[in-house]
């Protein structure tokens, strides 16, 4: 899935249009003791932050703080289509210099190309 996201954002940035903004979502469920990590799709319940619905987020004291942070980014991007927050803090757009990736957890960070080596490997796999 990862490989796939960067794929579609570089496709976005050469088309010229809006902004890309790029996340990884690096908030754990501890569902099966952890065992799962940040999974597929577990961003979604926070983003709507009704992620009380499904068992697949289980519990943790931070989903509150969670999910708001991360429903408001998304409320936020709706409005301006910058999805910076003050709880987030300053989220740069996704560039081909940069790649400004915002990593999404309790303690929201920005870094700059995250995984480069992997990210380089797929690309040569892929032939871009």
């Amino acid at each position: 899935m990862w490989s796939g996201s960067i794929d579609w954002a570089e496709r976005r940035l050469k088309a010229e249009g809006a902004p890309v903004y790029f996340y990884r979502f690096d908030y754990e469920t501890p569902v099966m003791d952890g065992l799962l990590g940040a999974t597929h799709g577990g961003d979604i319940p926070f983003a709507m932050n009704n992620y009380a619905c499904t068992k697949i987020a289980g519990q943790r004291p931070e989903h509150a703080v969670m999910g708001q942070q991360m429903s408001d980014a998304f409320v936020a991007f709706a409005h301006t289509g910058i999805p910076q927050t003050t709880a987030i803090g300053d989220w740069p757009a996704y560039t081909l210099n940069d790649r400004a990736t915002m990593l999404l957890d309790v303690e929201c960070r920005v870094t700059a190309d995250p995984m480069k080596r992997l990210r380089e490997l797929y690309a040569r796999a892929r032939g871009s």
